[in-house]
């Protein structure tokens, strides 16, 4: 299963049919409570890229993280794909 979690817009986004059983326990192992707030987008497009990208010469930065000028930055889109 493939999510697109925005935790700026609070909206959840699944690329294939999945089970509601299935996907509520994985939201409440990712977003516990906090993804009954959340709207499921059906119909939308969006583009996969890598979750969490690695940075071994760097490794405090996790995740999607840009550092500009001293200033941090990063986005509140994440792509999640659980594995059986």
């Amino acid at each position: 299963m493939k999510l697109q979690i925005d935790t700026e817009n609070k909206t959840i986004k699944v690329d294939e049919n999945v089970l509601l059983e299935d996907l509520v326990k994985v939201l409440n192992k990712l977003l516990p409570k906090e993804w009954k707030n959340y709207t499921l987008e059906t119909n939308s497009t969006w583009y996969w890229y890598n979750p969490i990208p690695y940075y071994p010469s760097q490794p405090w930065r996790i995740g999607d993280v840009t550092y500009t000028d001293g200033i941090t930055t990063s986005t509140s889109v994440y792509n999640v794909e659980v594995l059986n």
